[in-house]
């Protein structure tokens, strides 16, 4: 087997495999949201020739070097393939290569530094152990849509299902819409008051791109139907995911927000979905709010390593994963 650059010939069958075996953060429409020179398109082949799977990776440029990075707004990177009837001997062998061929890619190129969190559904990392990159965890919250609406409410702590009552009885509304532009001016105010930077112009052409394609928001409004707050979802064939919210601070509800993710909720058991991820779960805050609808704890590796001297510089930035 062989990994290596897909030809544009390909790419479409590549896509393919990806909308069949990956999740939402490596379909077409998603990868088509990040600048081409910027994405690195990968692909296993078989010793015939055969195209069977395949990667993406977010290349960038600066000054001091190459970086191989996940994808900015995207939990994890997918390991994509074929799944064949194989028994577990085999299966695992078959996933220890397809590890080992992208270290051996990775190791070959010429970069300062190598940064990505893979799907939690892919284990085999130790290639990459093997190889000395730093492997570390990264957390998020996953309800299982299986359950009935009652066995998921019944999993909310007494503070969540309490700021629900709260905003219904207050009047909160919650709508479906395709207004995004509500919801960004919400994510700017967001941001603003946190003094932190986002990527507005991005966020704009994700959420022009997938209005009305594998994604839904729900805003709440107050009784004189001033927004309260916002969120965005996306799915592919089984998850959805929460991947962005944003909420107004002059007039802050604390069950506006937890009653949007509640009608999410409901929202995507009608759509068939499986599970609801909260896309990650690391900042003590927000971990305590996403714990408390009751989600299990699933963890995703990150993967890291990097030239010695710029991982002395990152080591004062990012201690937690250097």
């Amino acid at each position: 087997m062989e990994l290596r650059e897909v030809a544009t010939n390909e790419l479409d069958y590549l896509f393919d495999l990806a909308d069949k075996y990956g999740t939402v953060f490596s379909s077409k429409r998603w990868i088509d949201l990040y600048n081409a020179e910027n994405v690195l398109k990968l692909g296993y082949y078989e010793n015939d020739g055969k195209l069977i799977g395949g990667v993406f990776l977010y290349k960038r440029k600066t000054l001091i070097g190459n970086l191989l990075l996940g994808f900015p707004f995207s939990p994890h990177v997918d390991i994509f393939f074929e799944k064949e009837n194989k028994n577990n001997s085999k299966r695992n062998s078959f996933i220890k290569q397809l590890t080992t061929l992208l270290v051996n890619y990775v190791n070959n190129q010429n970069i300062i530094l190598f940064s990505v969190a893979f799907n939690p559904n892919y284990k085999d990392l130790q290639p990459f152990l093997w190889n000395n990159y730093k492997v570390s965890l990264l957390y998020t919250y996953k309800i299982d849509l299986g359950l009935s609406l009652s066995e998921i409410e019944k999993l909310y702590s007494p503070e969540r299902r309490n700021d629900i009552k709260k905003a219904k009885r207050d009047n909160v509304i919650i709508k479906k819409t395709d207004d995004y532009e509500v919801l960004l001016k919400l994510i700017k105010n967001t941001f603003n008051r946190q003094s932190k930077s986002v990527d507005i112009y991005f966020i704009e052409k994700l959420l022009t791109n997938y209005n009305h394609n594998n994604s839904f928001i729900f805003t709440a409004f107050d009784k004189d139907g001033v927004e309260l707050s916002s969120c965005f979802f996306i799915y592919d064939r089984n998850t959805v995911y929460y991947l962005l919210s944003g909420y107004n601070n002059d007039l802050k509800h604390h069950g506006a927000g937890p009653l949007c993710i509640d009608e999410a909720i409901k929202y995507s058991k009608l759509l068939g979905l499986k599970f609801f991820d909260f896309e990650g779960s690391m900042q003590p805050q927000i971990e305590k709010y996403f714990r408390g609808f009751g989600g299990d704890l699933v963890y995703y590796p990150y993967v890291n390593k990097s030239f010695l001297l710029f991982e002395v510089l990152l080591k004062f930035k990012k201690r937690r994963l250097f």
